[in-house]
């Protein structure tokens, strides 16, 4: 069934293996600090990256760039399982060298895919990071810094590998990258789901239709989402809470607030204070 998309920060680092049947779920939401890895093991799922949609075969790998809107949707009732990587911006940062900038093999949408060795590697690292979480003995920490270390370098290695041999793709309906285009542009805008209709001169009830089908959740819900993730990237700035009402398109005091809270789980006032940790997922295992 649809969901809502959603706002989800990441405290340094998130390491997963995932394994079940999500037959038709379909997932989609934002990490607005946060660069995420994601391997398909098996499974058959479309993952989408912005207005871009790609069948995932086993071995192949994602990358997704902070604020990217991307999410799976599984297509039957086989079993999908995947080794998702969250690394926080700042963090990943850390782990750069003068002379190694581990973000150049992160800079596109399109997926790579493992070879049998490369994806024994990266599932040695995934699992290696998963029990020094686990265990935290002493040490943990630089075992787990090594390892993110190692499974960006993996991909790159990845990505030069396959550079003329992506997987196959296809981009959503013109009509769908023309209104995501249009929202991008305007949604600081005291803009309404008829205003965005008319730009794409198409009904409101018939646009709302189509997005919800290609996209998994609501129009109104895609703007929302946007304009509360850019506040937050505003309130990180320290800038005054009413300003940053008005500047990402509300027009309301009273229902930013409330709709903020909704997503982000914490007042503005409460999320600039702790700089958007309350509600950050913490390093942690997450398994089915």
């Amino acid at each position: 069934m649809p969901r809502r998309l959603g706002i989800e920060p990441i405290n340094k680092y998130l390491i997963s293996h995932t394994c079940g049947i999500e037959t038709n779920k379909r997932i989609l939401h934002i990490h607005p600090n946060a660069y995420e890895i994601n391997l398909v093991k098996r499974g058959n799922v479309d993952f989408q990256i912005g207005d871009r949609k790609f069948h995932m075969n086993p071995g192949d790998l994602s990358i997704i760039q902070p604020n990217q809107v991307h999410g799976y949707h599984a297509l039957d009732d086989s079993v999908y399982e995947r080794f998702p990587v969250h690394i926080e911006e700042s963090y990943l940062l850390q782990l750069c060298s003068e002379q190694t900038n581990l973000l150049a093999c992160l800079d596109t949408q399109e997926p790579r895919h493992l070879n049998p060795e490369q994806i024994k590697l990266y599932e040695y690292y995934v699992n290696q990071s998963i029990q020094g979480l686990s265990e935290r003995s002493f040490g943990y920490d630089i075992r787990i810094r090594a390892s993110l270390s190692m499974l960006i370098l993996l991909a790159n290695s990845a990505e030069a590998s396959n550079r003329n041999s992506p997987p196959g793709s296809s981009s959503l309906p013109k009509l769908i990258q023309d209104t995501l285009a249009y929202i991008d542009a305007n949604f600081t805008s005291d803009i309404s789901l008829q205003d965005i209709a008319d730009a794409m001169n198409i009904s409101s009830s018939r646009l709302c239709h189509m997005f919800k089908d290609q996209m998994g959740v609501s129009l109104w819900n895609y703007v929302i989402v946007q304009r509360i993730n850019y506040a937050q990237s505003l309130l990180n700035t320290n800038a005054a809470i009413t300003d940053v009402c008005y500047e990402c398109g509300f027009r309301d005091y009273a229902h930013f607030i409330k709709v903020f809270h909704k997503l982000s789980g914490v007042t503005p006032g409460q999320y600039q204070r702790n700089k958007g940790l309350i509600r950050a997922f913490n390093s942690a295992v997450h398994g089915s």
